[in-house]
């Protein structure tokens, strides 16, 4: 028996980044939302006791990959020997803020429920989620929520689908660590602000998407560190895109518009004439996903 769903990626709409926490990381606010883009994840069965093997990803150490993580905890938790194949349709870029690792495992966990007749409760599989990575468990949860702590709390919200997306991603990255080590040089704890998480809610809720005042904290440290991602919010706005900013620490610039007609003006122009270090492809329209993806059997 085999099992193929799709994997989506997301975006920050708002990103709020606290103080450092005593376990090194930090603290957030953020509103996530997935959309109509992502990998492709197909799960088997071997059918007798085995290993885990994974295709689709050969410049990724299996054994690093959070596929195969994710297979080795549920198997450890549901207390399974049998092997899995996992073959991934790798689309989304890696180290771009889309959080294309984290939605792969949480595509794996529901993957291996389906595969194996949900051998785990709801809560045992949201702990094998927390044990992958802060954006796991969103994935599960999703397709929009206020997420907060280290990612681990998740307020669910009803997700719009009155807006659309322009997302361009340079070939330039941005290490993860780098980001957060930037943002604590510039700021002192003293200096935090808890942004009210209920306004967030209630702007995604109630406000025109015109009307959204989100922000990302990288914006200011990455883009005044890396001008390939900088020159590509200054060719967004040029090219019509209100509010560039980041989606997770970056790379990928993304902006919010009310009509998917302009939406799809500003992507043209984008793909036509793209920033320096990007190619057309790098350009997407993206629209809000209103639930999570199914599970498709086969085989």
């Amino acid at each position: 028996m085999a099992v193929r769903l799709a994997a989506p990626a997301k975006v920050n709409l708002h990103l709020e980044v606290l103080g450092r926490r005593p376990d090194g990381y930090h603290d957030l606010v953020s509103l996530f939302q997935a959309v109509d883009f992502g990998d492709s994840l197909r799960l088997e069965r071997s059918g007798a006791d085995g290993p885990v093997t994974l295709r689709g990803m050969p410049d990724i150490c299996p054994a690093l990959n959070l596929v195969t993580c994710a297979i080795e905890v549920f198997r450890r938790r549901a207390g399974l020997s049998e092997g899995v194949s996992a073959a991934i349709d790798k689309r989304i870029p890696i180290g771009a803020g889309f959080g294309g690792g984290s939605s792969d495992a949480a595509a794996a966990l529901r993957g291996l429920q389906a595969l194996f007749g949900s051998p785990l409760s709801t809560d045992e599989v949201a702990d094998c989620a927390r044990s992958l990575g802060s954006d796991v468990p969103f994935f599960l949860a999703g397709p929009a929520a206020l997420v907060e702590g280290r990612g681990e709390r998740l307020r669910v919200v009803e997700p719009r689908h009155d807006f659309t997306i322009v997302a361009v991603t340079p070939r330039a990255r941005v290490s993860t660590a780098d980001a957060y080590a930037w943002l604590d040089e510039g700021r002192s704890a003293a200096a935090m602000v808890i942004p009210p998480s209920d306004s967030i809610l209630r702007a995604y809720r109630d406000l025109a998407p015109g009307s959204w005042r989100f922000s990302n904290s990288f914006d200011g440290v990455v883009m005044g560190r890396l001008a390939a991602v900088a020159s590509v919010r200054e060719r967004m706005r040029a090219a019509g895109a209100p509010v560039p900013r980041l989606t997770g620490s970056g790379s990928t610039v993304i902006a919010v518009f009310e009509k998917a007609s302009d939406a799809a003006a500003c992507g043209r122009r984008l793909a036509a004439d793209p920033p320096p270090g990007c190619a057309p492809g790098d350009v997407r329209v993206l629209a809000p996903l209103v639930s999570l993806p199914g599970v498709e059997y086969y085989g």
